[in-house]
């Protein structure tokens, strides 16, 4: 079947003749982010740069096409005073010590993939090995591994983070049994019925709308985490700075 269609004197395939206008459509969408139209032109790119290899086409499109749109706005994270604030109200929630684990900086996937046995109270740490993330419905996947690489890492708890986790312990002990404290996941509701990922943000929205502080994505609470560990760099220069002066 012949796929070429004559205009002239040139013989234009499909892709030479569709590809400028689906390049154009993707990136001028209104409905998509910058980003999201930026990734569909990359793809573009590289899909018609072999088809310019393999002589099926005598151009490339979309090499020049440019994504429009407005930037994405940037994360806000939380400053010092904020932090305090809002850790100090999550501390009474009845997962208070999930979400002092949120605020030290462990993504939302990683958050909801943790269990019982990734935390050594003894030892004071947490192991982070997996992640669970929406499924195509909105609903938990299956566990996956971590985001990256050297996402699997075994992470030190502080002491009142450690004291959180072992008063939540026993109140699951009691109310869901011994059982769940072997294996159990850590985020789950009053039924331990893990929860889901859109759930767990709702609920950190709502916890920065009643402590009165800015609301902040769970994203961005990996960027607060950061505010004290940059606080204390800054005074730690500071007194380097002073010592070599005396």
């Amino acid at each position: 079947m012949d796929t070429t269609s004559t205009r002239g004197d040139s013989h234009i395939s499909p892709a030479q003749s569709c590809a400028p206008a689906c390049a154009a459509y993707w990136a001028e969408r209104r409905t998509a982010g910058k980003d999201s139209r930026s990734l569909t032109l990359f793809v573009q790119r590289s899909i018609f740069g072999q088809a310019l290899d393999d002589g099926l086409i005598v151009r490339n499109p979309a090499a020049k096409v440019q994504a429009s749109g407005t930037a994405p706005k940037q994360r806000q994270a939380l400053n010092g005073g904020d932090l305090t604030t809002l850790r100090a109200h999550v501390a009474g929630d009845r997962l208070g010590a999930v979400w002092c684990l949120t605020l030290a900086g462990l993504r939302r996937s990683e958050i909801l993939a943790l269990t019982w046995a990734d935390v050594d109270l003894s030892a004071g740490t947490v192991t982070v090995s997996r992640s669970i993330s929406p499924d195509a419905s909105g609903r938990r996947g299956a566990p996956t591994g971590t985001k990256t690489h050297s996402g699997a890492r075994c992470l030190p708890l502080v002491g009142d983070v450690v004291a959180l986790l072992s008063t939540f312990r026993a109140d699951h002990a009691a109310a869901l049994g011994f059982e769940h404290i072997r294996s159990g996941f850590l985020p789950v509701d009053e039924n331990g019925t893990p929860l889901r990922p859109k759930r767990w943000s709702d609920m950190g929205r709502t916890h920065c709308q009643t402590a009165g502080v800015p609301v902040v994505t769970l994203h961005s609470a990996r960027d607060t985490s950061v505010t004290p560990r940059v606080s204390a760099m800054t005074w730690w220069r500071r007194g380097m700075a002073t010592t070599k002066r005396s």
